[in-house]
């Protein structure tokens, strides 16, 4: 191995960032290890390979590797190890689990240990098969397009605009007798092959079709390399367009006329072999008489037309030829030279006696004899591979044009403006008549968009399409969809499965359709019907290439939805940062004013519980203390809500049923809603626990259920549903910090009017209400998302069928089971004699505290600062038998003091108080050893039981 090349880095440490790539990829990852068996694999994997991750897990890279065959293909795994560390790149079609053949481009690399042996093979797949078809499908029509002009009889030469060869078919050297390595395209000034179209040419670059004269070529005169023989030639220059109606380039075709202009110089004496040369020409000479019946044809035209020789002895009139929209035309045009008039070549649409179609050239003299027109003498040439090159290459261009029309407004706001940009751009590029789009649903196809010349013939249409033997079923439409592919009329005149729209559609015109099943990812979603004003106009080559723009129009309107649903998750997940933004803060403002609000509450609860339980219950002061300590409570419960939505509520957290929570749920509400609504519930039938706070998840739904019966003033039902449901990762995305996995939903539905959708996205923003004044604060929402989200669930709303409102609570599965209840041991008294530290920054609170821990007994020692309770436990550790210590305090905070009084005594006993719901630091300190929390504002008696079960 080249130590130049040094193997990359194990990525996979970098977790975090490689694991967010490799899950949204927009292309297939998988990690495979050296035993060639998955590890890993990301959802576009999942898809491409046909299986689920599980799966995969069970097979190695080989097993999923099966090429169309059923064999099993190379090793690509041994492959890319023979190319280590480089990475290996392979392309290779293979036969999915559900059968169907997808190409795809393989990336191979390794992922190496600190010694530089590979430990991890990365596959990056992405799947090429749609990009394959279409570049084989233009291939094909390039193909066909080299086969026509190669493959044509007659010398095809094409020209750029200043005069260069830049295509020439084999026939065009054989026809100037040059070698067929002679490169026309290094000479732009070949004189020999110019001459006599020159003027035409200008005609040409201006868009027109160039119709040039027999004339002779002076081969001799351009050297030895050329040889010395007379050649006549009739030649046709038309233009090549682009896609924007410009000429690209100019065509010639030329004709070699030379036997039939020596025939038409021998004299009466060679007629013997004037008619030998006849025979031997490759187009088709017919005489007819003045009633157009044909009296001579060459050996050329019977081949040409599929007739025999008796078949004209018989009687083949030469009106009986040509197609029927060609007929009236040629027959104007016969007449016309009968009487003397001189036409020159007119081209036609002719048919063989098997109905095929093909274009000719037809140039006709009149027969004199003793100055009589007795009939007419025809010169045939089929030119229809011409038109079908020419055909080919104009549908390439309209193809183009069409396709660059509409990823021109793929991404409107409006998908029907990208079917109707299709639609217009399909008329105007193909000649089309008219257009329209019908969407298929329920067994019924109606339109939805047109172009072009339509009238009242869409109007009020409606195919039903169930019943395959009804009217609508036979139509070319309904035949598409149902059969999945290209279907038509040619003759819509005549033919039978058009007859309940004939009259109004040959009114406008039309006169042959086709449509075209439209499939949008793989489900059929409508279809597009064409028409044209000609007959036959849509063969089973030219159906290909409009089902080929069809499937393309399908692939871009996937794209332009993956496109809009990729935006609007965007549009999403900045609104979801946006309101997490505000709601942190708004919760960090509520946490301060918490704290700050709480050491305030503890000093008046301290006291008047202090007074209460020295007053006797007759005393007039009594009534008033009691009053305070109700208020406080109040008061208390409001600054829960405020640190329950700050997300900083101390959450006691277990296993708990699911089923007993919303058991006791409808106890709860059974008593606090009106008789008037019904209450109903289901229950999970498995059942299965939440890891929750039961108080909480009780206030939570409880929230929910209070504003549905609000909802109902008039009565209703409210319903209560209990399932189990897997949240996967694009749904867990969407809200944050959700980790997916198993879910219990708890569904909240009322038969009330709804939540408007103008102000869902508002419900639970804090002080939001909808109720009149003095109704509601507007925090139950608020608090009941903050409860849930600290639990790790999340929330939805939606309007039910019935009418009401439909609220999803969403909490992870717990997978521990529910522990026993602890009974609570007896109180045992609160007075005492030790010395107690006290440090807190709120003197009204350090002032109460030691007062009343003075009246039991208590030796208080008061700091109002972490340095000076420092200080003071370092002179006199031995007798402090506990300190209560306050987490909240500027300078030195309560976590630094902690830890300076473990330095001093690593057994110090601390009670640690904060106005929080245990933050951060509170939660570290009893992390490193902190003997207990009492939050504030709490009852001295409380403070009292919690020191006796620290020292007895």
């Amino acid at each position: 191995m080249d130590d130049s090349k040094t193997p990359r880095e194990n990525p996979i440490n970098n977790e975090g960032i490689f694991k967010a790539f490799f899950d949204s990829s927009a292309v297939g990852m998988a990690i495979f290890g050296m035993d060639k068996g998955l590890i890993d694999c990301n959802l576009r994997f999942e898809e491409m390979a046909g299986y689920s991750k599980e799966e995969l897990k069970g097979m190695n890279i080989a097993d999923i590797s099966y090429s169309e065959n059923g064999e099993q293909s190379p090793d690509i795994f041994a492959m890319a190890l023979e190319n280590c560390p480089d990475v290996s790149v392979f392309e290779k079609r293979y036969v999915r689990r559900d059968g169907k053949v997808v190409c795809v481009r393989m990336t191979l690399s390794f992922i190496f240990d600190s010694a530089k042996n590979p430990v991890y093979l990365i596959n990056v797949a992405e799947d090429i098969t749609e990009k394959q078809e279409t570049q084989n499908a233009f291939e094909k029509e390039r193909r066909l397009l080299a086969n026509i002009i190669e493959n044509n009889p007659y010398a095809i030469g094409i020209l750029d605009k200043e005069g260069y060869f830049i295509r020439w078919n084999r026939v065009f050297n054989d026809l100037f007798g040059a070698p067929p390595s002679r490169d026309f395209s290094a000479v732009k000034d070949e004189s020999f092959i110019m001459q006599g179209i020159s003027d035409a040419l200008k005609d040409v670059l201006e868009g027109k079709m160039g119709k040039i004269p027999e004339h002779w070529f002076n081969i001799r005169d351009y050297g030895e390399e050329y040889p010395d023989k007379p050649l006549c030639l009739k030649t046709t220059v038309f233009p090549i367009f682009e896609g924007g109606g410009r000429v690209e380039s100019i065509c010639l075709m030329h004709e070699d006329v030379t036997a039939r202009k020596i025939a038409e110089m021998s004299s009466q004496e060679s007629e013997n072999r004037f008619r030998e040369t006849v025979e031997l020409m490759p187009n088709v000479i017919s005489e007819l008489d003045r009633d157009m019946k044909i009296n001579y044809v060459n050996k050329t035209g019977l081949a040409f037309f599929g007739f025999t020789q008796e078949d004209f002895e018989k009687g083949v009139y030469v009106t009986e030829l040509f197609q029927e929209e060609d007929r009236a035309a040629a027959i104007g045009t016969i007449k016309r030279i009968m009487k003397g008039e001189i036409i020159g070549p007119q081209e036609y649409r002719m048919k063989r006696r098997n109905g095929e179609m093909l274009h000719v050239l037809v140039n006709s003299s009149p027969l004199v004899k003793e100055e009589k027109i007795l009939g007419l003498r025809t010169s045939i040439t089929d030119i229809t591979m011409l038109r079908r090159a020419e055909e080919v290459l104009h549908d390439y261009s309209a193809y183009q044009s069409v396709i660059a029309d509409v990823r021109a407004v793929k991404h409107s706001e409006n998908e029907t403006e990208v079917m109707k940009t299709f639609l217009t751009s399909l008329i105007e590029n193909y000649g089309l008549t008219m257009a329209w789009y019908g969407v298929y649903k329920d067994g019924e196809v109606r339109p939805s968009v047109h172009a072009g010349k339509a009238d009242k013939y869409l109007q009020g249409l409606s195919l039903d399409i169930k019943q395959p033997d009804s009217p609508d079923a036979k139509c070319a439409m309904s035949i598409a969809i149902i059969g999945q592919r290209p279907f038509g009329y040619a003759d819509l005149a005549n033919d039978e499965g058009f007859t309940r729209w004939r009259d109004y559609a040959l009114e406008l015109g039309y006169a042959s359709n086709l449509a075209i099943p439209l499939a949008v990812g793989g489900a059929i979603e409508g279809g597009v019907m064409i028409y044209s004003n000609g007959k036959g106009a849509f063969p089973t080559d030219r159906a290909e290439r409009f089902s080929l723009l069809t499937r393309e129009l399908g692939a871009i309107i996937g794209e332009r939805r993956a496109y809009l649903k990729a935006e609007e998750e965007k549009d999403f997940l900045r609104a979801q940062l946006l309101q997490s933004q505000k709601m942190e803060a708004i919760g960090t403002l509520a946490g301060g004013i918490a704290h700050d609000f709480n050491n305030i509450l503890a000093v008046i609860m301290g006291t008047a519980g202090t007074a209460l339980n020295r007053l006797p219950g007759e005393d007039p002061n009594f009534v008033k203390f009691s009053r305070i300590l109700r208020s406080s409570e109040r008061a208390k419960d409001l600054i829960m809500k405020l640190l329950t939505f700050a997300r900083k509520e101390k959450v006691d957290v277990k296993p708990v049923p699911v089923n007993n929570i919303v058991s006791d749920l409808i106890d709860m509400i059974s008593r606090a809603i009106p008789k008037n609504i019904s209450l109903n519930a289901r229950l999970s039938e498995a059942g299965g626990n939440v890891m929750v706070d039961v108080n909480q998840v009780h206030q939570a739904l409880l929230n929910i259920c209070i504003n549905a019966a609000d909802a109902m003033p008039a009565g209703g039902s409210l319903m209560i549903d209990v399932s189990e449901e897997y949240v996967h990762r694009s749904k867990a995305r969407r809200y944050q910090f959700v980790v997916p996995g198993r879910f219990f939903k708890i569904s909240i539905s009322d038969t009330g009017s709804g939540i408007p959708e103008d102000i869902t996205n508002n419900i639970f923003d804090p002080f939001f209400t909808t109720k009149e004044k003095g109704k509601g604060t507007g925090l139950g929402l608020s608090v009941t998302l903050g409860i849930v989200r600290n639990h790790g669930g999340f929330i939805t709303v939606s309007n039910s069928d019935r009418g009401g409102a439909v609220i999803d609570v969403f909490l992870p599965a717990a997978v521990e089971e529910p522990q026993p209840e602890q009974v609570a041991l007896p109180d045992a008294g609160m007075r005492g004699n030790e010395t107690i530290l006290i440090v807190d920054d709120e003197e009204p609170f350090l002032e109460m505290l030691a007062e009343e821990l003075a009246s039991e007994g208590y030796k208080p020692i008061c700091s109002d600062s972490g340095v000076k309770a420092v200080e003071i436990y370092s002179a006199n550790h031995p007798k402090i038998a506990v300190v209560i210590l306050d987490m909240g305090m500027p300078g030195m905070d309560g976590l630094e003091t902690f830890r300076a009084l473990k330095q001093i005594d690593p057994n110090v006993k601390v009670v640690v108080s904060s106005g929080y719901q245990m933050p951060e630091k509170a939660v570290k300190i009893m992390d490193e050893g902190a003997t207990a929390f009492m939050r504030k504002p709490f009852m001295v008696p409380e403070l009292f039981a919690k020191i006796r079960e620290i020292l007895d």
